[in-house]
């Protein structure tokens, strides 16, 4: 048996064909297919041709493979969990699936069944915990009064310094200068027309100029320094609050675009972070722990 195993987070989704061993043998990657951007229809639209790709690549049929699918969106809500498994039956009517959401994946992937705290760091930001049973979340609030260190919030973040160092209530540093030449900026004040009209508010693309304060401060700029501190205290506050009814040591898992920063975010965010609570990286992908639920199931 085969197993066709989806990530399907709030920016990319990503498919991963593993053999019954658990070797992943073929990738690819697709836009988001979350149902509040492109739409149920879309959603599965966008499943379909990631498994498509990698089902005709490979030359497997319906009846060799198992679609374990991890889907961001797909929770609590009733109605929402309702229209999600419509859509999907519809669309595989004749392939196994099983269905999950994106954070059990990760979960699985972390920790395969124990007890811990997972840390997401991407676009947005959320905390989860898995205790004696029972999960318990902090964050996860959105990118409008929400979503604190986040990628979205460390862009955000950035535009603002730049704007007081346009307009003199910061002095100038590196992170002015390389906004000004990656944006292709020829005045400061163009920085308005290019957010409202070439990034469109998006918030996808706002997170991105999070590459910007990577390069400032690993060339050492003393406010980018102080970003990622700020960016790691309220991660931190998100793993004291989802754990906050845990005693004794407690694993921390992390996943996202931030930590890619690795020691700029992680050295901050260790120090915030009480001695009993260890940061460690994955082992697995979200896929792979995908992988291990179909596996399970």
């Amino acid at each position: 048996m085969k197993y066709i195993c989806v990530d399907a987070g709030g920016t990319k989704t990503r498919f991963a064909l593993y053999n019954e061993d658990g070797k992943v043998l073929d990738q690819e990657v697709l836009p988001s297919c979350h149902f509040m951007k492109v739409g149920y229809e879309g959603m599965v639209e966008i499943l379909h041709e990631g498994y498509s790709v990698l089902k005709d690549r490979n030359d497997f049929s319906e009846n060799e493979l198992i679609l374990s699918l991890g889907l961001a969106g797909y929770g609590r809500e009733e109605k929402i969990r309702r229209s999600i498994e419509t859509a999907l039956a519809d669309k595989f009517r004749n392939q196994r699936y099983v269905l999950h959401n994106d954070i059990e994946i990760a979960m699985e992937a972390a920790f395969s069944g124990r007890d811990g705290i997972m840390l997401i760091a991407g676009t947005g930001s959320i905390a989860f915990c898995r205790h004696q049973g029972k999960m318990r979340r902090s964050g996860g609030w959105g990118y409008l009064f929400g979503d604190e260190g986040s990628a979205y919030w460390l862009g955000r973040k950035l535009l603002e310094v730049f704007s007081k160092e346009e307009d003199g209530r910061l002095e100038k540093s590196l992170i002015y200068d390389l906004l000004m030449k990656h944006l292709k900026l020829q005045h400061g004040h163009d920085l308005i027309t290019y957010v409202r009209e070439t990034l469109g508010n998006r918030r996808e693309d706002i997170a991105k100029l999070a590459l910007i304060l990577y390069k400032a401060a690993s060339g050492g700029d003393k406010r980018a320094l102080e970003l990622y501190d700020e960016a790691a205290k309220e991660l931190a506050s998100l793993v004291i609050a989802a754990g906050r009814e845990t005693t004794g040591d407690v694993d921390v898992a992390y996943f996202g675009g931030v930590f890619e920063a690795k020691e700029l975010i992680l050295d901050p965010l260790r120090a915030y972070l009480p001695e009993r609570f260890t940061l460690n990286k994955p082992e697995g992908s979200p896929e792979y722990g995908a992988y291990l639920l179909a596996k399970k199931d």
